[in-house]
């Protein structure tokens, strides 16, 4: 298992998460990219192509916060053919601002719809996917959108073993006796990869 992350990522609680709900889960094929307080081009775009690599690969995979955006980046350049696709917090200036910025920090916990379930879920973002895109994905994924708010809280790649993607945080919502649905489901699914394809 690899958690991608610069030092200015937030990995902590993903550690101690996944510690929580299985200890061998170091042992497993898969990849996770988390949030990040200020990202950097160059690390933007080596995530990008790890997130290509794990999508082609059918690589279990967890993006979280900056992680569903680069997601959202990696499938609109190479499966979309938008290659100017970009997001508004490294180029303001973008023609194809496919993650635009909100007039305000979302944060704190919100109801998600999750698994058919009424769900509470952390929240600390500053950019969104731009819903003016998001038909574009209709082909190859299923999505939830907070109506109240008008913004995509997570996506489901359906063509692959494990690929979720979530603008909230399960590492928050997640505890030793209670460990985070999406975590335990992600964890599980590289447990089986492993042994059915290494």
């Amino acid at each position: 298992m690899e958690i991608l992350a610069t030092e200015k990522d937030f990995t902590v609680n993903i550690w101690r998460a996944f510690n929580e709900i299985d200890p061998n889960w170091k042992n497993y094929k898969g990849l996770v990219i988390g949030g990040t307080h200020s990202p950097e081009r160059k690390d933007v775009e080596m995530k990008i192509e790890r997130i290509k690599e794990a999508r082609e690969n059918n690589i279990p995979f967890l993006g979280i916060c900056a992680g569903f955006e680069w997601c959202i980046l990696e499938y609109a350049r190479n499966v979309l053919g938008l290659k100017e696709a970009d997001t508004q917090e490294l180029n303001p200036n973008t023609p194809i601002p496919i993650i635009e910025k909100m007039p305000e920090l979302r944060v704190g916990q919100k109801q998600v719809i999750l698994y058919g379930q009424f769900t509470v879920q952390s929240f600390w973002h500053n950019y969104k996917m731009n819903l003016k895109y998001l038909p574009l994905f209709a082909k190859d994924w299923i999505w939830s959108v907070n109506q109240g708010e008008e913004i995509v809280d997570y996506m489901i790649y359906k063509p692959h073993w494990f690929f979720f993607i979530s603008q909230f945080h399960p590492e928050y919502q997640s505890s030793k006796n209670n460990p985070h649905i999406i975590l335990k489901d992600f964890l599980e699914a590289a447990k089986i990869w492993t042994r059915k394809f290494n």
